[in-house]
């Protein structure tokens, strides 16, 4: 993890470590991660690319309250989706692993125009540390082009380059 200095922001290249959560991620070269600077929580990164506002791929960790099995969170993901301000539609489902943990994609459609945004979803989950804390890794992909295949092939650049690491610092 390279943090750039002086920004508003954290900003990462390269490798992304993260040893709270236990995972790290290789960032597409000639992208830049960001993230919020402290207070807030170094849980994972946002990478923006491509002409639209919508354009945007997402890493990050999340906490969970009790251990979750994966169509849990399928079906409270897709709930909310269905909720959001442009309402998504659930396309396609795929049972795959991220790093050898069970995973799932989800991949929606905007529910209005049914092609002119895409979102992906990647879901895995793991219990980490000594304590058993239940944990939540997402990869998320939001495209303004339901054909930007460069914003397919960072997605899967980051899928592909996940570790899960043995130590968690929860």
């Amino acid at each position: 993890t390279t943090p750039a200095s002086g920004s508003a922001q954290r900003e990462f290249t390269g490798v992304y470590n993260n040893d709270h959560f236990g995972y790290s991620v290789r960032i597409p070269d000639g992208l830049i991660g960001r993230n919020s600077p402290p207070p807030a929580p170094d849980n994972g990164f946002v990478l923006s690319f491509g002409d639209s506002s919508m354009d945007r791929l997402s890493a990050w960790a999340e906490l969970r309250p009790f251990e979750d099995d994966l169509g849990s969170i399928r079906d409270e993901f897709v709930a909310f989706a269905r909720d959001e301000e442009t309402p998504l539609m659930l396309k396609n489902e795929l049972r795959t692993e991220l790093n050898g943990f069970p995973a799932i994609q989800l991949e929606f459609v905007d529910s209005l125009t049914d092609a002119t945004h895409t979102s992906l979803r990647l879901f895995a989950f793991r219990l980490c540390g000594e304590n058993q804390t239940p944990i939540l890794y997402v990869i998320a992909l939001d495209s303004g082009s339901t054909n930007d295949k460069r914003s397919l092939t960072h997605f899967e650049s980051l899928k592909h380059s996940w570790k899960m690491t043995e130590k968690c610092d929860i």
